[in-house]
């Protein structure tokens, strides 16, 4: 069984209730406006005995942002961590130079 947090995990739910699901109930979704009760819930209590330890709340959570971005929650945020890495990196690497501080004394002087 698949860790909790995991893609695979994630992707094996996702994929279990939008099986259940029909067209006009995944275009309700993609509307996301109406938050009315849809058969995602009841898709969900289907589950609940295969996945007893994730939240129905999780699910429906997780299916919406599926929805919406194309991945997963665990994608996204593995992402966004690469992302947040590479910015870091570039931060730590660059350095003030003098042409910097030159850039800086001259818009003081003309505002001045």
């Amino acid at each position: 069984m698949p860790v909790y947090g995991s893609t695979k995990l994630e992707k094996m739910v996702i994929s279990a209730i939008i099986d259940r699901l029909d067209r006009v109930d995944l275009e309700e979704l993609v509307d996301m406006k109406s938050r009315k009760k849809t058969n995602l819930e009841k898709s969900i209590d289907q589950l609940m005995p295969q996945w007893p330890n994730i939240s129905s709340r999780t699910k429906r959570r997780w299916v919406e942002h599926f929805i919406q971005w194309g991945e997963t929650p665990s994608e996204t945020r593995a992402r966004e961590v690469k992302i947040n890495r590479t910015i870091r990196k570039q931060r730590m690497n660059s350095k003030w130079q003098q042409h910097h501080t030159d850039f800086l004394k001259q818009l003081l002087e003309e505002n001045s």
